[in-house]
């Protein structure tokens, strides 16, 4: 599972454009599991907290330790990195480089720069893909914030990855199926490019609405990506709608 950008406050009745952030976040994690209540692990990608308060980090803590599952967490650039690593991880919540899981290695990549909003992939991080890609044949799912890719809204490309493809090549040199995940944009994004599955999630919270010059919000619901890692090297993804109003709606 994955869940991005939940913008959680040090006060959960606090809002981001008009969304009650904590509510959704709620709404969404309650749906994803019952939906998939076989599901390995999910991943956050990024802008788990909105003001890099230690008490949002607890927040998602104290939420996170209810859920009989495994978090893995990546920052974003609204993130404390200090603060998640002395406030939110735990036994059900970490922060790791990679880890396998059965014919698959998930590497986890922090894009995030201090005190800027575009992302940038550090060499060590781009060592690491390479370093870590495993044996001969075994499948590589990336997970990060920042799109590496331009998506079509001008005021969200501004803050993409700025050095996509450095990292994009390093995972086009592994073997087996390559697939990378982010956040940041709210909204959700598929394409394959030379054999690599590029995916970007909604938001547990606000959407943004694609295509735009400048910030626009999209009035659809909240929303999570469910990918299937196959032995094989089969992929299959949908994201799923949470409507808040009206019950569930996937898409």
């Amino acid at each position: 599972m994955q869940l991005s950008d939940t913008h959680l406050c040090a006060d959960k009745n606090e809002s981001l454009q008009d969304v009650a952030t904590w509510e959704t976040l709620t709404n969404v994690l309650s749906h994803s599991t019952s939906k998939f209540p076989h599901a390995d692990l999910y991943v956050v990608t990024g802008d788990l907290s909105h003001d890099g308060s230690a008490r949002s980090y607890r927040n998602m803590k104290d939420l996170f330790a209810d859920v009989e599952k495994t978090f893995y967490v990546i920052p974003g650039n609204h993130d404390d990195l200090q603060k998640i690593l002395s406030v939110l991880l735990s036994e059900n919540t970490r922060l790791k480089r990679y880890i396998d899981l059965g014919a698959w290695r998930i590497v986890f990549v922090n894009s995030q720069v201090q005190g800027e909003e575009f992302g940038f992939v550090k060499s060590p991080e781009i060592r690491n893909i390479r370093k870590k890609r495993g044996s001969d044949g075994q499948n590589i799912l990336v997970c990060m914030h920042h799109p590496p890719v331009a998506l079509g809204s001008h005021w969200i490309d501004k803050s993409r990855l700025r050095n996509a493809m450095e990292l994009i090549n390093a995972i086009e040199e592994t073997a087996g199926t390559k697939v990378l995940v982010w956040g940041h944009a709210h909204q959700e994004y598929a394409a394959t490019r030379n054999g690599l599955i590029m995916l970007g999630a909604p938001s547990t919270c606000a959407q943004f609405k694609p295509g735009t010059d400048g910030f626009e919000l999209d009035h659809i619901a909240p929303g999570y990506r469910a990918i299937r890692l196959y032995d094989n090297g089969t992929v299959e993804s949908e994201v799923v709608r949470v409507d808040q109003r009206e019950g569930i709606k996937e898409a």
